[in-house]
């Protein structure tokens, strides 16, 4: 699913650019052929992340047989009902896990690349707006904002992965490191993603720290009464 939120994000920065540096061609976002184009796009690219680690990297029987050893002695259950993707390596397998990390690892750094780029612009173009401080404020703040949501899961989710992915190459035993802190962070980014936008954002920030602010009291005065005693 990792494909997939990258998608969506770029979709979000491409949205941020055509309103700053494209304004004219903003309304096509709100045309229904482009709208289905933007979501066959986006299923399009997901599709081929899962397609690739499907194909390369689905269990054959023997490499169940291999691995039934040690689930039975470890969970005493065998991998027979138990999907899963696996990744084989060493020069007497095939190439397969090597094929899936590696394409599915372009896939996802097109992504960020293609949103750098974009950020690029747009933070360019907003200074050079004809608008008032305040609108240009707003703009970087979204800009900010899409910039945090693109590396919340490019740290959560994204680089443990690579780290997962690629360390058997180097003969490293990282399996104490993958089960205590890679995969708890890939664990924690549907949590922590709207817990640091909502922080991000000045309006919604402020509203989060109301409801923990004390409420001021206010002393109610009976008017007459003051009155009364200032005149008298």
């Amino acid at each position: 699913m990792f494909a997939y939120t990258f998608a969506v994000i770029s979709v979000h920065f491409l949205y941020r650019y055509f309103a700053i540096c494209k304004h004219h061609w903003l309304s096509l976002f709100f045309k229904p052929r482009f709208i289905c184009l933007t979501i066959c796009s986006v299923l399009l690219y997901g599709s081929s992340y899962i397609l690739l680690i499907a194909i390369f990297m689905w269990p054959n029987e023997e490499t169940r047989l291999v691995l039934d050893l040690d689930f039975i002695q470890k969970y005493n259950e065998t991998t027979k009902n138990i999907p899963f993707f696996i990744g084989t390596y060493g020069p007497e397998s095939d190439r397969s896990g090597l094929i899936s990390m590696g394409s599915a690892a372009i896939i996802l750094l097109i992504s960020l690349i293609f949103d750098a780029i974009l950020a690029k612009n747009i933070h360019y173009s907003i200074k050079n707006l004809n608008l008032s401080d305040n609108v240009k404020k707003i703009h970087r703040n979204l800009l900010i904002t899409l910039i945090i949501q693109t590396t919340i899961p490019s740290i959560l989710t994204f680089f443990p992965c690579l780290i997962i992915w690629f360390y058997p190459f180097l003969n490293l035993d990282f399996s104490y490191y993958s089960n205590s802190i890679f995969v708890p962070m890939v664990n924690c980014y549907p949590f922590i993603d709207p817990i640091v936008i909502t922080l991000a954002l000045n309006d919604y920030r402020m509203v989060v720290f109301k409801c923990f602010k004390r409420p001021t009291q206010i002393h109610s005065y009976n008017t007459s009464t003051f009155f009364t005693t200032v005149l008298t």
